[in-house]
């Protein structure tokens, strides 16, 4: 399921935050919610940027699983302008949520 380098920060993450409940390549679509009141052909094109896109890693509190933050593993292919572009729309739509 993992990459090394993904399998490595994941124990380093549990080891270092015992507190909290980790989850590892989560649907970015169960995360965030697309905005209310759009047209049907709107929602659904802001719905299919989210669905297809999933986080490295989410952070939860263990006692109501409620989301503290996600992490995304850079490696080399976030050096890329397309893989940028998706970086940064992950955090400008998690930020907006």
């Amino acid at each position: 399921l993992f990459t090394p380098a993904e399998g490595k920060f994941l124990r380093a993450l549990e080891h270092a935050l015992p507190e909290y409940r980790v989850f590892a390549k989560v649907r970015v679509a169960d995360l965030i919610r697309v905005q209310k009141g759009l047209s049907r052909r709107r929602w659904r094109g802001a719905f299919n940027r989210i669905a297809m896109k999933h986080v490295d890693f989410v952070l939860c509190r263990p006692h109501d699983l409620a989301v503290v933050c996600a992490a995304e593993l850079d490696d080399k292919t976030h050096e890329r302008a397309k893989r940028q572009a998706r970086d940064a729309f992950l955090e400008n739509a998690l930020a907006a949520a």
